[in-house]
C-alpha cells in the first residue's frame, strides 16, 4: 500500500479508534486488532 493511501486511511480511522477507547479492554483489543490486520472478527480474510 502506498503511503499516500495508508496515510489517508489512518486518519479516516483515527476518529473511530478514539470512540473505542469506552471499551474496558481497549489496550489489548486494539494490539489484537493491529495484528490482525486484513482479516475479518470471524477469521476470514476473504
Amino acid at each position: 500500500m502506498s503511503t499516500t493511501v495508508s496515510d489517508e486511511l489512518e486518519q479516516a480511522i483515527e476518529p473511530w479508534l478514539q470512540h473505542m477507547t469506552w471499551r474496558r479492554d481497549y489496550p489489548r483489543w486494539r494490539e489484537r486488532a493491529s495484528t490482525r490486520s486484513g482479516t475479518r472478527p470471524n477469521g476470514c480474510s476473504c
